[in-house]
Formats: structure tokens, sequence, C-alpha cells
């Protein structure tokens, strides 16, 4: 005959802390949100970096058109100048 036993065995709740370091539920979407943090510095650092750069170059290109079609300099020494300063003579041959 077998023997029956009257004591109950109750499992106990292991303690919230036991549960959460056994539990793994959300650690890959963690994970890629570390990920994703990690490039997000990464793209913020080199853009920064190159944006200077970038910037000195469009004004180089800035500076560069705008000298190429502003107008030229009169030579007040240049034969076309004295031309100009010359008023018109009065003795006109009619």
């Amino acid at each position: 005959m077998k023997k029956i036993s009257s004591v109950k065995t109750t499992k106990t709740k292991p303690s919230v802390f036991k549960r959460f370091c056994r539990d793994n539920k959300g650690s890959i979407s963690i994970e890629y949100g570390m990920i994703g943090s990690l490039v997000a510095v990464g793209i913020v650092s080199g853009v920064s970096s190159s944006g200077e750069s970038i910037g000195n170059t469009f004004a180089t290109i800035s500076n560069t058109i705008l000298a190429a079609t502003a107008p030229a300099p009169s030579n007040p020494s240049s034969p076309a100048a004295s031309l100009k300063s010359q008023p018109p003579s009065s003795a006109s041959s009619f």
C-alpha cells in the first residue's frame, strides 16, 4: 500500500527581482534602441564636423561667382575713359 502524504507542497512565488532577471521579453527591442541611438550619435557628429567645411566651400563658390559677375572697375588712365570725360565739342560744321 502507498502512503498518502497529507502535507501539501506549495511553490513559493519568486521575488520580483528574480522574475525580472529571468524575463527576457523586450530585450531585443532595447538592444535595437541602443544601436539606433549610437547610429544617431554617429550621424550627428559626422554632420557637425563636416558642416563647417561644406559651409566654407559654398562661401568660396559664392565669392568666386560674385567676383566673376561684378562689373570691371574703370581705369582712369585708359583711352576710353579719357574720351568719356571730355565734354562734347560745341563747334559743329553745318
